[in-house]
């Protein structure tokens, strides 16, 4: 490629032409043409390789998608279950202990009969381009604005939030309600300046509020009400749209992922935070970094199943 061989040769090529204006003193050679338009050539050059640093492959055009593909799988727990933490619940006990049951910690919930780990993230961490149909597929791009309401929205009922974890696009509208007779206020405090924090009161008996990210975070926010405090939760608000939260049987699915490209996933569970460790897939062990799944690349109309095995020695 042309501006490579200027690259490689821009220092010997600047240098000659900068030695050509100023000459070389008295008994010099003869006075030698400079070409301005190729010294303005290969300073740009300098500058974008100085701008890319060392990596190799600068210049070359971004992959894009052959298609998309979908990404199914279950977490499952193997090893002691620790027993939940009791909340204290001193305040509105007649709504927020009814029938006088304690209130379990969400931070760790396993499935007795299958073992599966429930409220655990696995999405894309992978810079996505927003809003391009070659990466989003038209059901997503429908909903990239929309009000997220009805059984998407994010309730709360016996001084819980029903969604313990939750995920959601950037671009997209929470709608807030609160289900118990007693009122409530919910606080979304995030880790950076890119998200909208928001503290609002939500009335008793189905009031309702709504929250807009306006930016994605690379960790989940964390969720409070300073009514109730030992409510809690978490939301992942991303620019794109795939992302998980796995259900009650650890189970999980993330439809039309761009396949044909290197994809980053990442995995966060609340007590550990990004899961780094040795952990089960697909039978091979493999160990994680901070929660990331580097050079995925799924096939074109294609499902692929993911079955982890996550151990106690992770939690230790």
């Amino acid at each position: 490629m042309r501006i490579r061989a200027l690259v490689g040769s821009g220092c010997c090529v600047l240098g000659a032409a900068i030695l050509a204006v100023a000459g070389c003193g008295p008994g010099a050679g003869p006075k030698i043409q400079v070409d301005l338009d190729r010294a303005d050539a290969i300073r740009s050059a300098l500058r974008r390789a100085a701008g890319a640093g060392e990596e190799e492959g600068g210049e070359e055009e971004v992959a894009e998608p052959t298609g998309f593909a979908t990404l199914v799988g279950r977490i499952r727990f193997e090893g002691t279950v620790p027993a939940p933490k009791q909340l204290r619940v001193d305040k509105d006990v007649e709504v927020c202990r009814p029938g006088g049951r304690p209130v379990l910690s969400q931070e760790f919930v396993v499935n007795s009969e299958n073992r599966g780990l429930k409220n655990v993230l696995i999405f894309v961490s992978s810079k996505i381009p927003s809003g391009d149909p070659k990466w989003e597929h038209e059901s997503y791009l429908a909903q990239r604005e929309a009000l997220l309401t009805g059984d998407k929205a994010f309730d709360q009922k016996a001084c819980r939030f029903l969604a313990h974890v939750y995920a959601m696009r950037s671009t997209q509208t929470l709608e807030i309600i609160n289900s118990d007779p007693v009122g409530h206020n919910v606080k979304i405090d995030p880790p950076t300046t890119k998200v909208a924090s928001t503290n609002v009161t939500v009335p008793a008996n189905g009031g309702k509020a709504t929250w807009k990210p306006g930016g994605e975070s690379n960790v989940p926010v964390s969720v409070a009400c300073n009514i109730h405090p030992w409510m809690s939760a978490y939301i992942l608000p991303r620019d794109n749209p795939f992302f998980a939260v796995t259900d009650e049987n650890g189970g999980f699915r993330i439809d039309y992922v761009p396949a044909g490209v290197e994809l980053e996933f990442r995995v966060w569970q609340e007590r550990i935070g990004f899961v780094s460790g040795s952990v089960t897939l697909n039978g091979q062990t493999i160990k994680l970094s901070k929660g990331r799944i580097k050079k995925v690349k799924l096939e074109p109309d294609q499902e692929t199943s993911w079955e982890f095995v996550f151990t106690d020695a992770l939690f230790d």
